[in-house]
Order: structure tokens, then C-alpha cells, then sequence
């Protein structure tokens, strides 16, 4: 999608588009009344949410702070080893008749709450081979609403 163009959430429903917002979507209608429009439908995404970026970066992160394996090393340096790992897509490319890896690393911003939740379950399990227990996701929901586990 585009930069500036309006997009609007809905749902198809018996092959009608029904908008969240239908105030909001009339409004658009009628700034594009009588002009010839192209219409995109992209299958919605879920974002990832504010628990999931609170669990990696104020858990997560802060436990590896303290593993040996991590010893001295930067909050920073900890996520781009984490994403280098399992967010980045490796190939190899003939450039100037030279091979050379290239390497695409996907940023936490553009994880929806799937890929978030996969994520971060490759990186408790990361963490766990190392022989370092960290609270599940599950565990920290219940310690923030309820206050310190047992």
C-alpha cells in the first residue's frame, strides 16, 4: 500500500464490504465521489502488541543482559544477534561475477503479532538451551496484572 493513500478496516461479509468504521469510510467515498479510483483489498494483519514488545525488550533482553554467553555485551547487540538469527534471510548472489551473501534482516517493527509470538519463541528456546529460565509469556501477563509470582 502506498504512503497517503486511506485504508480502511473491515470485513467481507456475503461479498459486501462492511466497514469498522463507516463514518470514516463515507467520508473518503465522498472526497473520491465521481473520480475513477483503483480499490485494493489486502488480507488485515494483526500487530504485534505493546505486552509482546514489553515482554522481549523489559524481560527478554534484560535477562540476557546477565547470561554468560552475552557477558558484557549491549542491550542492542543482544536484539541484533537475536534478529540476525531468526529474522534474517540469507542468499547467495553472483555480483561482478564474485558469489557474495547477502543477508535480509527483518526489523521488530514490521513483525505482525504472529510473527512476534514466533519470534519470541525461538528466543526463549534460545535461552533455555543455554540453561537459563526466563518467564513465559503467559507467566508475565499474570505477574504484571496480579503482582510477583510465588
Amino acid at each position: 500500500m502506498r504512503e497517503g493513500i486511506p485504508k480502511v478496516k473491515g470485513v467481507v461479509k456475503n461479498k459486501q464490504f462492511v466497514p469498522f468504521n463507516k463514518e470514516r469510510y463515507d467520508k473518503i467515498l465522498e472526497q473520491y465521489e465521481g473520480r475513477l479510483v483503483d480499490f485494493y483489498i489486502d488480507e488485515f494483519t494483526e500487530s504485534k502488541t505493546a505486552d509482546q514488545l514489553g515482554y522481549y525488550f523489559a524481560i527478554i533482553e534484560k535477562v540476557c543482559v546477565h547470561m554468560i554467553c552475552f557477558a558484557g555485551w549491549p542491550e542492542e547487540e543482544i536484539d541484533d544477534f537475536f534478529r540476525s538469527e531468526f529474522l534474517s534471510l540469507r542468499f547467495t548472489k553472483a555480483i561482478h561475477g564474485n558469489m557474495k551473501t547477502i543477508v535480509k534482516m527483518k526489523t521488530i517493527s514490521k513483525l505482525s503479532k504472529k510473527e512476534m509470538a514466533n519470534f519470541i519463541s525461538q528466543v526463549i528456546a534460545y535461552i533455555n538451551q543455554e540453561g537459563v529460565e526466563v518467564f513465559e509469556p503467559d507467566e508475565f501477563h499474570l505477574i504484571k496484572k496480579y503482582g510477583k509470582s510465588n
